[in-house]
């Protein structure tokens, strides 16, 4: 179920959608997303498929051994490396917050 509080005991998820805004085909791309987990945790995706100008894609993600408390950041990120040109770079970048109950 949709929520920014993952109950005790429970395995955390993100569910994200990457778009192509331009006007361009992507090209290959990758993205990370830094997770709240204990210890610290940072997943990286292989290669994507390139997307087409509109077009876009969903992910999960699931974790576990979450780093209870308020606040905690999920941040995902594409084409960290600049390896497709893009007019703006501003919005490769998101970043949520969720609470972990003890």
């Amino acid at each position: 179920f949709a929520s920014s509080t993952v109950p005790k005991g429970k395995q955390g998820a993100v569910k994200f959608t990457i778009t192509n805004l331009g006007t361009n085909t992507s090209g290959t791309w990758s993205f990370s997303a830094e997770l709240p987990t204990s210890p610290s945790y940072t997943f990286e995706s292989s290669n994507q498929t390139a997307l087409l100008p509109g077009e876009h894609i969903d992910f999960t993600l699931g974790f576990d051994r979450g780093r209870e408390g308020a606040g905690r950041e999920v941040t995902v990120s594409v084409d960290q490396d600049h390896r497709v040109s893009e007019a703006n770079e501003a919005n490769n970048s998101q970043t949520a917050t969720v609470t972990i109950l003890k």
